[in-house]
């Protein structure tokens, strides 16, 4: 049985592979061969001399135990495609009417855009062009204004000095009456009537200049007047009657008994405006000159 084995083992090796590309005649060969091992099994043949033979491996061994990687890819052409037909409906026309209707809006805004910017650009120019009427408009309005500031101080000093001119201004002074004897009174130099509010007068016969306060007297509620009276342009209104002993002041270094020197201060109302003024007075009696004259700083001899 051995030899019968191996003799069956060489008749395989020595069998040439089948052709891939006839599957009939494969078939037919492994019947023929499936006989031949039948045949050899049942009458085993004489047994041939032991040969030593060396095994090797045929290349397309492996070939013919996968036949199915000899079948190689084929490229297919088509010659001619199958026609198509495309029906349209309904559909497509309320689409293209849509889209047709898409584009004349499109056109309509962007029209309307460029009138819209047209528009814009006229109102710029127009808007600078207010811009500056009202940058001199502002500049004339205010030399009109300036203009008129100026107008109206001249017309308030204008108004001012016609009410200066128009006013009453009444002046203290000392009048002689006769020789040696003084009265002071306040006299009214002005054009319109005038009351007496008040008065506050010192008088003493030892001060000099210099012994004066540094500010005048202020006005104060008592003494007043009684009745407080009015006076008419150039009426005169007593306040105080006093003698001077003209020989005793004239000789030098004689003792002083009377009082030589007088200040104080009047108010009195105007009747145009019902404002009411002050009028400052400061004088000493001259016995060279035998009259009294101012004394005492500026701010003691001034009207309101």
């Amino acid at each position: 049985m051995k030899y019968v084995a191996l003799a069956v083992l060489l008749a395989v090796m020595q069998t040439p592979p089948p052709v891939p590309r006839k599957a009939a005649d494969n078939a037919a060969s492994r019947s023929q061969n499936i006989k031949q091992k039948s045949g050899t099994q049942k009458t085993p043949p004489p047994t041939p001399p032991a040969v030593p033979q060396t095994l090797e491996p045929k290349k397309n061994q492996h070939s013919s135990e996968s036949p199915a990687n000899t079948n190689a890819q084929e490229t297919v052409v088509v010659r001619e495609l199958p026609p198509v037909s495309v029906a349209k409906d309904w559909t497509d026309r309320v689409y293209w009417v849509f889209s047709g209707l898409l584009v004349v809006v499109g056109f309509l805004q962007a029209w309307l855009l460029f009138g819209t910017l047209r528009v814009i650009r006229r109102q710029g120019v127009s808007m600078r062009r207010q811009t500056a009427i009202l940058r001199r408009s502002v500049l004339l309005a205010r030399r009109s204004a300036n203009a008129a500031k100026k107008g109206a101080e001249a017309a308030l000093l204008n108004a001012q000095a016609i009410v200066n001119a128009e006013r009453a201004w009444i002046v203290m002074e000392f009048i002689e009456e006769s020789p040696g004897q003084f009265k002071l009174a306040a006299t009214n130099y002005g054009r319109t009537p005038a009351q007496v509010i008040g008065y506050n007068i010192q008088h003493s016969s030892t001060f000099a200049d210099s012994d004066l306060p540094p500010n005048p007297l202020e006005y104060s509620d008592s003494p007043s007047p009684q009745g407080q009276p009015f006076l008419v342009p150039t009426e005169e209104w007593p306040i105080e009657s006093f003698s001077v002993d003209k020989a005793k002041h004239s000789l030098p270094g004689a003792t002083q008994q009377k009082p030589m020197l007088y200040w104080g201060v009047l108010r009195y109302r105007n009747i145009i405006n019902n404002a009411e003024h002050d009028t400052w007075f400061c004088q000493r009696y001259d016995a060279r000159k035998g009259w009294f004259v101012l004394a005492g700083p500026p701010s003691y001899n001034r009207c309101t």
